[in-house]
């Protein structure tokens, strides 16, 4: 009894390791995508890109990420996501950017996040 009770709780610490590591993967996947908006709409395509092609390897299920991807390359701003999500990301890079860069850092994400700045 003893032996199928230790079982069921092995069984449900590796569900439960694998549902958080999971969600952490896909958290990091819409935090990409929510700052390659903030790049794309200030002009910064290069880096948006770089940010959009991180995604679909940690969430398959990110279609914002391939419809930023296509207008980054046709240099669209507009964004794929709602505005206050943008404005978000635009506050994180402009006040907490050396912080995002060491999360995605931590995560294994090789990504150089410039200064946020208007071009073009």
């Amino acid at each position: 009894m003893i032996h199928w009770i230790a079982v069921g709780v092995a069984v449900l610490a590796t569900i439960l390791g694998l549902s958080l590591w999971l969600n952490r993967k896909k958290s990091t996947a819409h935090l990409s995508i929510r700052l390659a908006e903030a790049y794309r709409q200030a002009g910064d395509f290069e880096t948006a890109r770089e940010l959009y092609e991180i995604a679909p390897d940690l969430d398959q299920n990110v279609d914002q990420a391939r419809e930023g991807q296509r207008r980054a390359r046709e240099e669209v701003r507009r964004p794929v996501l709602s505005e206050a999500l943008v404005a978000a990301a635009r506050r994180r890079l402009t006040q907490e950017r050396e912080e995002v860069q060491a999360h995605l850092e931590r995560e294994g994400i090789e990504v150089d996040l410039p200064p946020l700045q208007r071009r073009g």
